[in-house]
């Protein structure tokens, strides 16, 4: 699956969700897995355990499914409609 984003588009075979926590915050990111093991790139970075969760789960169902790009972005403005709702 392609995967656009922030950082860009990027063929992805798996994706990760990594923890970091530090002082003043913790940031839950969104991590390619691609072909290349050396590079990993963030493909999306949130405050909020719940949000990154989501948007993890969605892009993992829609890799399962088959579907062959995904806009980060795009996905993120229809996930902020839908919980304002």
């Amino acid at each position: 699956m392609y995967i656009k984003s922030q950082s860009g588009t990027t063929l992805v075979d798996m994706v990760g969700l990594d923890i970091q926590v530090n002082q003043d915050a913790t940031i839950f990111s969104i991590v390619a897995v691609g072909l290349n093991p050396n590079f990993n790139p963030v493909i999306a970075s949130y405050p909020n355990e719940m949000i990154a969760r989501q948007m993890f789960d969605n892009i993992i169902y829609k890799m399962v499914k088959g579907e062959q790009f995904y806009d980060v972005m795009e996905e993120e403005k229809r996930f902020v409609e839908t919980r304002g709702r």
